[in-house]
Parts: C-alpha cells; sequence; structure tokens
C-alpha cells in the first residue's frame, strides 16, 4: 500500500483486523497460555478506556449485537428441601449457545453483554467483563502469583481453578473460549466492513502506483 495515503483511520483498521486474526489464532490453539493472551486482546477491543471497536465503528455506526445463551439464571434461586428459595453457592450459565440443547437465545449490545453473569460463587457474581479483566490482568500479569491478588472477589474466582476444569481448561480460560466465540461472531459484520473498505484503498493504491 502507497504509504502517503495511510490516514490514522487505516491504521486504526489494520491494528483491528490484526487483532482479531490474532485472537482467531490463540482460540484455534486453544491452550491456556493462548488463550490468556487472547483475553488480553479482547480487552483491547472492549475494555480499555478508547475500546478500539468503538474508535473503529465510529466510521461505520453498525448496530452490533451479541447473541447469547438467553439467561434466566443471573439472580438465580433453588428451594432447599424446606422450599425456602436460597441462592445456589455455585451457578454457571454459558454465554455461548452455540451447540445447546436449549436453544433460547437473546440478543444484546455491547454493555449488556460484557455485563451477562456467568457464574454465581456465593453471592459474587461475575460478568463477561470480569472474566475478561481477570484473565487478562492477574493471570496474564507477568509476575501474576494468588497471593498477590488483592481483590477477594477475583482472587476467589481465581481459587476455583484447583477444583474447577472445562475439559483441560481452567475455569477461567475454560469459560474465555465461549466468551471469544460470542465476541467474535458479534463483531464480523464490522470486520466485514473494514476489510471491504481496506480491500478498496489497496486498489485505489494499485491503480496509483500503476499510474
Amino acid at each position: 500500500m502507497d504509504r502517503a495515503i495511510i490516514t490514522d483511520r487505516d491504521n486504526t483498521e489494520i491494528y483491528f483486523l490484526d487483532t482479531i486474526s490474532e485472537i482467531n489464532e490463540r482460540l484455534s490453539k486453544g491452550d491456556n497460555y493462548n488463550l490468556i493472551k487472547a483475553s488480553g486482546l479482547l480487552r483491547l477491543l472492549f475494555c480499555e478506556g478508547h475500546k478500539l471497536v468503538y474508535k473503529v465503528n465510529k466510521f461505520y455506526r453498525l448496530g452490533l449485537v451479541f447473541c447469547v445463551q438467553k439467561n434466566d439464571g443471573e439472580d438465580k434461586y433453588i428451594a432447599d428441601k424446606n422450599g425456602v428459595l436460597i441462592k445456589p453457592s455455585f451457578h454457571y450459565v454459558n454465554v455461548d449457545p452455540f451447540g445447546l440443547k436449549t436453544k433460547e437465545t437473546e440478543n444484546r449490545k455491547l454493555d449488556a453483554f460484557l455485563n451477562f453473569k456467568c457464574l454465581c460463587i456465593n453471592d459474587d457474581n461475575y460478568s463477561v467483563r470480569d472474566f475478561i479483566k481477570v484473565c487478562a490482568h492477574h493471570k496474564g500479569g507477568v509476575h501474576y502469583d494468588m497471593q498477590n491478588v488483592k481483590d477477594k472477589k477475583n482472587k476467589r474466582l481465581l481459587g476455583i481453578e484447583k477444583s474447577v476444569f472445562f475439559g483441560d481448561l481452567p475455569a477461567t480460560t475454560g469459560v474465555m473460549v465461549n466468551i471469544i466465540n460470542v465476541a467474535l461472531t458479534g463483531i464480523a459484520p464490522l470486520e466485514l466492513a473494514v476489510l471491504k473498505n481496506q480491500g478498496r484503498l489497496k486498489d485505489l493504491c494499485f491503480k496509483t502506483n500503476v499510474g
């Protein structure tokens, strides 16, 4: 591409596409290390101060939606042996509806998707946003040590990894697989729009260079 016509917008869009490409690559590898790294990239897209997805979408104004499992259990109560309604001590809801027997889904905008409650441990609720940040910030830190995690809520979430697994994956990164799948599907229309725009620019540069 002719460097003379690359704008700040082009650089942002290229960065956006490269970020998605790397997330896909790390997701395909599917091991604990690569999923932790993917969570850091997801935080960059959705949770940083100047969200990359917002910076890119301001030029397209697409109404991005994220298809999730219909979550009637976000404030779930169960009956104990005496019929009294209580909150379960451990309750998990898979955010990704693909492949589940129940096909009840709902579309959420980005903030509502990030607020989707995946897990309840006693009185602590953990959202998609919580999982992204815990994996990216705590597990992704070069000096990660459970003893250095000061936030008690986050420490409880990390603490379940000794006993809760998703296949071969610890709980937090296992949940990240489902979060990443929903996230990538939700931003796919924006990715396609950016790819079309970048393709147009490459064609323009080619014609300019040839001419």
